[in-house]
């Protein structure tokens, strides 16, 4: 009686356990909240069933990190049931909500997981609205939805598939004038409002999506909304302070009003062609200033596309788009008697407005040629073949706005362009079939700008192409500006250039290759090469100006070729060290410690490399976080061998009272360096330090063929190697990727693993980087012949039964380690005697 009673009690815990996790099990939808508690295993979906009576809004709002979906069964083209999931619409996340037609059964699938082995609770909050105007409408244009304001509204079908942009339509007939808002709980594609873009934008402060357009009693307002999924918002007609933000006055072509008061106002009109805009007025606007704004999102984030000089009530903008909204805003800080009138005009694209429709300048030179508003205006000067020159463009005045200024260039290659705010120079070629070049000049003047174009010969010395032959010793510059100078080294070692006061200093060094000196006041100094020749460039430099040129042998520590070599300490207290090279020659095996004493700087250098012609320095410096600050001092580490050179180069710009420079060489620590690994064995855990790019943590496990795992604490990265020859040239590394999740099963808060495949038997390398502090690894070794003989047990014992990984049983008889491996590539599950092995067999 007893077992009886016990069977049919686990078949009702059974029942329980399985209760509500299948749609055919669904509990009833009710209002309010749902729930369900699991207590079987990691992970759980429940179901709950409704079905509409009418029209309905469904809302849906999980529990917790629970997750929603909700499904329905309908029947295809050919009449046969299919099981769909319905598209939500977003109500302020995480609730979703679902327009459904009355007669619908829904199926509301909420699943959760826990990894703790606790009970599992899952759960939503449902509400279930009737009085919802419209649902299932405003899937056509003949069949749009009228928008209530003061009410909540849908458009979309939740049964539509896949992520196609669908388009929803609305209309709006206001009884009277105002600003129509609709309010989104998720963003939205796009928006027009009879036939004009007018986006729903986020708004901070609800964390909504809002739609604002003016609208006119009388009028029919057509609403096409384009998203992927349905959208539910709701909708409210209000009355803004006409010319604020939220209800800006029409633009008209003509006269418009500025009210006397002081303060924003905004204006706004439609586009119906492209071309520019022009806001005029005789009145001035003092300490005032006008912008435009493209968009109401650009409006939103202050980013105007135009604005006029401060003070003035003109400004001329650019269209580039038909039938969009732009918006002008006018700040007005003084108040006047009367209000005031201004104008506002549009026209199609003039000459002068576009790169491909200059203004052509005819003859050279041209003198006072007048731009007489603020803009953008676009010139051309055509070269004639043959002519090569310098064509100069100058404004008769310094501009006052920082933001006026031109951009000389060939037509088609803006990017390579010389800009300037009140004269460019340019190198002009008019090549075999003439060339035009364009001016391009952006003024934000307050009053007429006037400028000049001309032409001026090129002459020796005004380009790096034909330099001015520089001599040792002095040199008088023949001009002001900028000149070139060319030398033909005679010598390795250095080229060292003392240039005039205030001017400034640069070299090519072949093929118009930019090579950086090192700088000591007005001493410039670069390494050549016997027989090459280095063009000088000195800028801001006067007719008259002498600069001085040598040449020098190297001494040892001038360059990487002829290095500084030390024993094991270079002491520079009290030296300038513009630019020294210092070389360290190991003398053991061992970790090579390398640092400086002087305190870090951004503004100074020091790299460091191995003496070999391909290596390249890389910065000498280590950061630690100390007590919460960062700390960041000179110094590195590398594992080194006996009779290896090493190169410091330093580029200091201080002199330091204390300063050493010194080299230690220790033998390695275990994990420290490839030679010296820390040695991994089957079943141990040990402490692996932290492992970065350039100091990894290094270990060393010998194993048999088959496999190895690695269980660490926190979260740790690198490469194995199947040989230390591989290891030290970082060649044909598998990475290691750990992580907390093994055959789909999680396997713990701040556990990690990586199982590592053993081709064959032997020492594999690891390299270890990634982990921030120290990690506690553990290591199980599962090789081949350890397995299989423990399966067997030596092939003395009994039969044993063998599994595949899915439960199958292997249909033969085995009784010995030979037998086993003849299953061929794979891995099994072995059981005699009572305990199980995993076997791999490669």
């Amino acid at each position: 009686m007893k077992r009886k009673l016990f069977s049919m009690f686990v078949a009702c815990m059974a029942l329980g356990a399985t209760a509500q996790t299948t749609m055919d099990t669904a509990g009833e939808l009710k209002e309010g909240m749902n729930s369900f508690e699991y207590t079987e295993g990691s992970s759980v979906t429940a179901y709950w069933k409704y079905t509409t009576t009418a029209p309905t809004l469904l809302t849906l709002n999980p529990e917790g990190s629970s997750n929603i979906f909700v499904k329905s069964i309908i029947k295809d083209e050919n009449d046969e049931e299919q099981t769909i999931t319905l598209k939500s619409a977003e109500y302020g996340y995480p609730k979703t909500a679902y327009g459904l037609p009355a007669n619908t059964t829904v199926y509301v699938g909420v699943s959760g997981s826990s990894w703790s082995g606790n009970t599992i609770s899952v759960g939503v909050t449902a509400e279930m609205l009737t009085d919802i105007y419209g649902i299932g409408k405003g899937l056509t244009a003949e069949d749009a939805l009228e928008i209530k304001p003061g009410t909540t509204q849908i458009v979309g079908s939740p049964f539509t598939q896949g992520y196609d942009q669908q388009t929803y339509y609305a209309t709006f007939s206001p009884t009277m004038g105002g600003v129509l808002v609709l309010t989104a709980g998720a963003y939205v594609s796009s928006c027009t409002v009879n036939g004009v873009s007018t986006p729903f934008n986020y708004d901070s402060s609800s964390q909504r999506y809002v739609l604002k357009t003016k609208v006119k009693r009388g009028e029919t307002y057509s609403i096409e909304i384009k998203n992927s999924s349905p959208v539910v918002f709701s909708s409210e007609l209000t009355f803004p302070q006409p010319g604020s933000v939220d209800m800006p006055f029409d633009l008209v072509e003509g006269d418009n009003i500025l009210p006397s008061a002081y303060g924003k106002y905004y204006y706004q009109f439609v586009s119906s062609e492209t071309g520019f805009a022009r806001i005029s007025s005789d009145n001035p606007l003092p300490e005032g200033q006008v912008k435009m704004y493209e968009s109401a999102t650009s409006l939103q984030y202050d980013s105007p596309s135009a604005s006029s000089a401060v003070g003035s009530l003109n400004l001329r903008f650019e269209m580039t788009k038909t039938g969009n909204t732009y918006y002008v805003v006018i700040n007005k800080s003084q108040d006047t008697a009367l209000d005031e009138k201004f104008q506002f005009s549009t026209t199609p694209y003039q000459t002068g407005d576009l790169e491909y429709d200059p203004i052509v300048i005819e003859t050279l030179p041209a003198n006072d040629i007048v731009i007489s508003e603020v803009g953008t205006y676009y010139y051309a000067v055509d070269l004639p073949a043959g002519l090569h020159s310098f064509l100069v463009v100058e404004a008769a005045e310094t501009p006052n706005s920082a933001y006026t200024g031109v951009n000389v260039y060939k037509y088609g290659a803006a990017y390579q362009g010389s800009y300037g705010q009140n004269k460019v120079r340019v190198e002009a070629d008019g090549g075999s079939e003439g060339a035009r070049y364009i001016l391009k000049w952006v003024s934000k003047e307050d009053h007429p700008l006037l400028f000049s174009v001309y032409t001026e010969p090129i002459n020796e010395g005004d380009l790096a192409s034909n330099p001015i032959t520089a001599v040792i010793g002095d040199n008088v510059i023949d001009k002001d500006g900028v000149r070139f100078y060319a030398y033909t080294a005679t010598k390795n070692g250095k080229l060292v250039v003392t240039a005039p006061e205030t001017s400034k200093v640069a070299f090519l060094c072949g093929s118009d290759r930019q090579c950086t000196p090192i700088v000591d006041g007005q001493t410039y100094t670069i390494d050549v090469v016997s027989d090459n020749v280095y063009v000088i460039k000195l800028e801001n430099v006067i007719a008259g100006d002498v600069f001085r040129l040598a040449e020098e042998e190297y001494q040892p520590g001038d360059a990487r070729s002829c290095p500084l070599d030390i024993q094991g300490e270079y002491d520079f207290s009290g030296k300038k060290i513009n630019n020294v090279w210092i070389r360290f020659t190991a003398d053991k095996d061992g970790m090579m410690t390398v640092k400086c004493n002087i305190p870090y700087s951004s503004t100074e250098k020091i790299q460091y490399c191995r003496d070999t012609e391909t290596a390249y320095p890389i910065a000498m410096v280590k950061t630690e976080y100390v007590n919460g600050e960062t700390v960041v001092n000179y110094e590195a580490v590398a594992e080194v061998e006996k009779g290896e050179s090493w190169l410091v180069n330093m580029q200091l710009t201080q002199v330091y009272d204390e300063a050493k420079l010194v080299f230690i060489v220790n033998d390695p620590q275990p994990g420290e360096s490839v030679t010296c690994p820390i040695v991994l064995e089957d079943g141990m855990t040990y402490d692996i330090p932290k492992g970065t790019y350039d100091r990894p943590v290094w270990a060393k496990i010998s194993v048999e063929e088959g496999s190895f795992s690695l269980k660490t604490d926190d979260y740790i990265g690198g490469y194995i190697y199947d040989d230390i020859d591989n290891a030290k040239n970082d060649v044909d590394g598998r990475y290691l990727s750990f992580s907390s999740w093994e055959d789909g099963n999680y396997l713990g808060y701040y556990i990690y693993k990586q199982t590592v495949a053993a081709n064959e038997a032997g020492d594999y390398i690891l390299k270890l980087t990634g982990n921030s502090s120290t990690v506690k690894m553990t290591v199980a070794i599962d090789s081949i012949t350890t397995a299989v003989d423990s399966a067997t047990n030596g092939g003395n014992a009994d039969a044993i039964a063998v599994y595949t990984l899915s439960g199958t049983k292997v249909d033969a008889v085995f009784k010995t380690a030979a037998e086993l491996r003849s299953l061929g590539k794979g891995i099994y599950i072995v059981k005699q005697g009572g305990k199980a092995h995993k076997v791999i067999l490669k």
